[in-house]
């Protein structure tokens, strides 16, 4: 029982590991434009936080934390993942227009 408690954490891993790769044999391209715009709504929100927390701080701390400066660059790599993403997919399905080779 002792060895089952001390391994948990690696079946736990290998279960996931699992799961995720059936789901990319399943659908690969929607798991993975999945797995971005997660990645991007995540981003997103911890900018959010950041630039909030700047404002938040006395100014000495702010400045010393680059919480401005980071929140905004997470805002803006997780606005370019979550978009291009999104309108990759809008496209391969035809609501843009269907461009041609938009997942390619």
């Amino acid at each position: 029982m002792k060895n089952l408690k001390d391994n948990m954490g690696n079946l736990l891993m290998s279960l996931c590991e699992l799961v995720i790769g059936i789901l990319l044999l399943i659908n690969p391209t929607g798991f993975t434009s999945s797995v971005i715009i997660v990645i991007g709504v995540v981003l997103l929100l911890r900018g959010i936080l950041n630039v909030i927390s700047y404002f938040r701080t006395n100014s000495e701390e702010a400045a010393r934390e680059h919480s401005l400066a980071g929140g905004i660059v997470l805002l803006a790599v997780g606005l370019r993942g979550y978009y291009r993403i999104s309108q990759r997919c809008a496209a391969a399905q035809g609501l843009h227009g269907g461009i041609p080779g938009a997942l390619s």
